[in-house]
């Protein structure tokens, strides 16, 4: 099988980044045939906003994949990220080519112009089934009504140009983001939920009762929760101290009132963030926005450690109520009545769960065959 990716790399690598690179060596591994087609989105202020006037249709992109088909005859492509430098050009021009085209959808870009569902510390669901114009007045891209009205056309762009009709198979990570795109007007049966994998890392190295941190990896953004679950950790004396990697807005705005028993250790290398992984009570994940997948609560549950999390989009669907907790966001007494829980029984039952459905569900070899068995459903035009 030769199968084409497409996709627009983040400036600063990211976690799509990584799946695109993640699939072309499942595929290389089965014996098939990757060729990569990926674009770059320009550097500097000027430049940059020239590319982003043509986001909503890149005629440009749309003629270098089309050179790329023909010089290469793809059995199938795989669309991944798309904005800004490609745009839904690409993916009308691989249905014209008669492509057949597996497009994951790694945030909500095609229903929403900010692509979060989430704006000014609120999830929105303004888009979903609407107008996208209402960004503009919210200005949910950027802060911006200029940058927001770009979004917008982008998205009616795809609803208008025929894009959406040349994806054969949208693949989402969890039953709750199928939930929302069927919400928003994609159609239910081109829609596949398929999870992303993790090389096992090969459980904990102690069990969880044996520690007492409670561990918050991820970007100290607005969305992910991390200002209130600071907030809500410096109301009262904690039994377990809150360990906090990454960096962000957030963390740069309360350095100097971060609450006691918490310590924030800025963004590590990978190996260590493993490490403190394996050595943590529980990992939590206090989203805010309705997370499309939840590699973070992947990666905790794969070294045996349970997941405390806001249950937000997919979240409650990766780790389930046999692998972690649930605590809505804003619910205190909820928030409490989770910490209060962890004891060494309990912590140990969960990450023990969590640890097997990793491994049912969440592994390399699960993610190949899945991919492998939804392209060539495609290709019998199933």
């Amino acid at each position: 099988m030769r199968v084409l990716q497409v996709h627009t790399a983040y400036r600063e690598l990211g976690g799509e980044d990584v799946v695109v690179q993640q699939e072309a060596d499942l595929l290389r591994g089965a014996g098939h045939e990757v060729i990569q087609r990926i674009a770059h989105n320009p550097t500097g202020t000027v430049p940059t906003l020239a590319a982003l006037a043509t986001a909503p249709w890149r005629p440009r992109a749309a003629r270098a994949v089309a050179a790329t088909v023909r010089s290469h005859q793809p059995d199938v492509a795989a669309v991944h990220n798309t904005w800004f430098a490609l745009s839904p050009a690409v993916v009308a021009e691989l249905g014209a080519q008669d492509v057949p085209v597996a497009m994951t959808l790694h945030n909500y870009r095609l229903l929403c112009p900010a692509m979060s569902l989430f704006h000014h510390g609120q999830r929105c669901l303004d888009c979903v089934g609407g107008s996208p114009w209402v960004a503009v007045r919210h200005r949910c891209y950027r802060d911006s009504a200029a940058l927001s009205a770009i979004g917008a056309a982008t998205v009616e762009s795809w609803r208008r140009s025929g894009a959406i009709d040349a994806v054969s198979r949208f693949v989402v990570m969890t039953p709750s983001a199928r939930d929302l795109f069927v919400r928003g007007g994609l159609p239910a049966e081109r829609i596949v939920v398929r999870p992303h994998g993790l090389a096992d890392p090969g459980g904990a190295l102690a069990t969880p009762s044996q520690s007492r941190t409670v561990l918050y990896v991820g970007r100290a953004v607005e969305e992910k929760g991390l200002a209130a679950l600071l907030d809500w950790w410096g109301r009262a004396p904690r039994p377990f101290r809150l360990d906090v990697i990454g960096d962000g807005p957030v963390l740069d705005e309360r350095r100097d009132r971060v609450p006691e028993g918490v310590t924030c250790r800025g963004a590590l290398p990978r190996a260590a963030v493993i490490e403190a992984m394996r050595g943590a009570r529980a990992v939590v994940v206090p989203s805010l926005w309705d997370e499309p997948f939840g590699l973070v609560a992947v990666e905790a549950m794969a070294m045996g450690v349970g997941v405390w999390s806001s249950g937000r989009g997919g979240l409650a669907d990766i780790h389930g109520s046999d692998g972690g907790w649930v605590s809505r966001p804003g619910d205190h007494d909820a928030w409490d009545a989770v910490l209060e829980s962890l004891d060494d029984d309990e912590v140990d039952r969960a990450g023990a769960a969590a640890r097997d459905r990793y491994l049912e569900r969440f592994t390399l070899d699960t993610a190949r065959d899945s991919l492998l068995r939804m392209y060539r459903e495609m290709l019998a035009g199933q």
